[in-house]
């Protein structure tokens, strides 16, 4: 949402990660990582609008996301953030449904 003077605000810590787990994870767990993708790629990174955009190859496989953001600037800036359990479980293409 623009400010009334017609920017986006005061640019603050906003950071996004998605996270494939390893193989055999099952939805609701705890995702052990296999790889992930960030951004930004340090703290020293500061956004007006959102962080991202984020993804990464996990085919047959769990994901786990983490969001968060600065609600103000500073080294005592509060902060919401958000972190999933496994989740967007894909199956295999190998495995058989049937």
């Amino acid at each position: 949402m623009a400010t009334s003077a017609g920017g986006y605000g005061i640019p603050t810590f906003k950071f996004v990660m998605i996270v494939k787990c390893v193989a055999g994870t099952s939805a609701g767990s705890t995702c052990v990582q296999d790889t992930y993708v960030q951004d930004p790629s340090t703290t020293a990174i500061t956004y007006s609008q959102y962080a991202g955009p984020a993804s990464v190859s996990a085919a047959g496989r769990c994901i786990s996301v983490t969001g968060i953001i600065s609600l103000t600037s500073g080294p005592s800036a509060s902060q919401a953030q958000y972190s999933s359990k496994a989740t967007h479980c894909g199956q295999s293409p190998f495995s058989n449904s049937g």
